[in-house]
């Protein structure tokens, strides 16, 4: 190579570039279209939201965020409203589209 040249041919960076540039775009649209999280849900129950979409059970969620099975039960019944799911199965899909587990 000699100085001051290019190490790639310019029309083959380019199209390189501008593919570049259109993934980019393309992940951009598609984030943009990704659903979110609706904002009535209080961060505590979206912490127990990801939990349940993690398929633990009320009593494994209690003992992890030390709080009672009783408040857990409180927690998913008004995720369930909020989401207005008909159960915690539905819940834990939303979570997983929501973003806020991997599958």
């Amino acid at each position: 190579m000699l100085i001051g040249e290019y190490p790639l041919n310019q029309e083959v960076a380019m199209q390189l570039l501008m593919r570049l540039v259109e993934e980019r775009q393309q992940e951009k649209k598609a984030a943009a279209q990704k659903p979110s999280l609706p904002k009535s849900l209080s961060p505590r129950e979206v912490e127990v939201l990801e939990h349940l979409a993690r398929g633990l059970s009320n009593r494994q969620i209690a003992r992890s965020l030390s709080i009672s099975t009783s408040t857990v039960k409180n927690h998913v019944h008004k995720i369930i409203n909020k989401l207005e799911v008909s159960d915690r199965v539905q819940a834990a899909i939303l979570a997983i589209v929501y973003g806020l587990v991997s599958r």
